[in-house]
């Protein structure tokens, strides 16, 4: 598989017609407008059920040279997406899209760093401006995002819907993050609630309706970065890495017993995943969500979901993917038939 890259590079184009509508969202937009992205298809499957993903950049400056590397990550990640299952059974239903913005400086804009003395994290700010302000927590590996209007922007830019997007930031550390549509409309509520340009909560709930990935570039491991990020904003898959000491809240609340692969019980007969047990290697292996004790997953040390080195999702990951996207692509057919 060949992407379009030369084409792309020397020439990105707008391939959407944008409604007065969305410029009128666009403007809004402290980072980038919606007229500021530039919409290119890279892979267009046959019929109307598809899942869309769409790689925009961050922190990549409008050089012949950032182009240039934010397309070589574009390849990268795509091509890791379409080998990796179970998106590899699915590849003839994926759409991959890219939607280019320059920022006004290279690289992320700003870290947070641990200040052990005090227990906080504590931002260091850069002066750096791009377009998401995204930011990486050094020691912890988090990207986050820093602006949600242009999240928005760049979805509003694309036509039709979209079901991921991928920020992939101008970063060599390691590091990756993930929202899935249950939490995105909070978070980005949040992150804005106290700035010059907030969101509105109910408008947050009504647009969110798809998944954010935030990846680095990482030179080494990036892609593999990206996959598990992916389990997390598509499925709302938990981690199953933990450390050994810490136990697991006594809530029957806590978010974490909402994720497909978390169980707070290891009785065969309730456990989540009952259908699947004692069936390739599933069962009930206590540690998940960074808690060692009183929470179970179902694979021991297998799934990407503990490591992005890893190199299968385990069977209960594997269907949340599947169930999520297939979901996701039910509901494109549904949109692009009355459109």
């Amino acid at each position: 598989m060949r992407f379009r890259t030369a084409v792309l590079f020397l020439c990105l184009t707008v391939s959407t017609t944008i409604s007065a509508e969305d410029r009128a969202r666009g403007e809004r937009a402290t980072g980038a407008d919606v007229a500021d992205f530039e919409v290119e298809t890279l892979i267009e499957p046959e019929g109307r059920e598809f899942f869309h993903f769409v790689f925009a950049p961050d922190g990549f400056r409008d050089t012949d040279e950032d182009r240039a590397l934010f397309l070589e990550q574009v390849e990268r990640n795509t091509t890791a997406i379409r080998t990796q299952e179970p998106f590899a059974s699915l590849h003839d239903k994926l759409k991959f899209s890219v939607a280019w913005v320059p920022s006004k400086n290279a690289g992320i804009p700003d870290t947070a760093e641990y200040d052990r003395d005090e227990g906080v994290w504590r931002d260091k700010i850069s002066g750096k401006t791009t377009v998401f302000q995204t930011k990486l927590n050094v020691g912890r590996y988090i990207i986050e995002i820093g602006n949600y209007h242009s999240v928005l922007a760049a979805v509003d830019a694309v036509e039709g819907r979209v079901d991921n997007l991928i920020v992939i930031a101008n970063e060599k550390s390691y590091g990756g993050g993930a929202r899935h549509p249950v939490d995105l409309p909070g978070v980005a509520f949040h992150v804005h609630r106290e700035s010059d340009t907030p969101l509105d909560y109910q408008e947050a709930l009504e647009r969110f309706t798809f998944g954010v990935t935030i990846v680095s570039c990482e030179p080494d491991i990036a892609e593999r970065i990206l996959i598990h990020e992916l389990g997390h904003s598509i499925a709302n898959l938990g981690e199953e890495y933990f450390r050994a000491d810490l136990t697991f809240p006594d809530d029957e609340n806590h978010p974490g017993l909402k994720k497909p692969n978390v169980s707070g019980t290891d009785d065969r007969d309730q456990i989540k995943w009952k259908d699947l047990f004692g069936k390739n290697g599933v069962g009930a292996y206590e540690g998940a969500e960074g808690y060692g004790k009183g929470v179970f997953r179902p694979w021991d040390t297998g799934c990407i979901m503990r490591s992005e080195r890893n190199t299968a999702f385990c069977p209960v990951c594997d269907r949340a993917i599947r169930e999520a996207m297939r979901e996701a692509m039910r509901m494109e057919a549904a949109s692009a038939a009355v459109r």
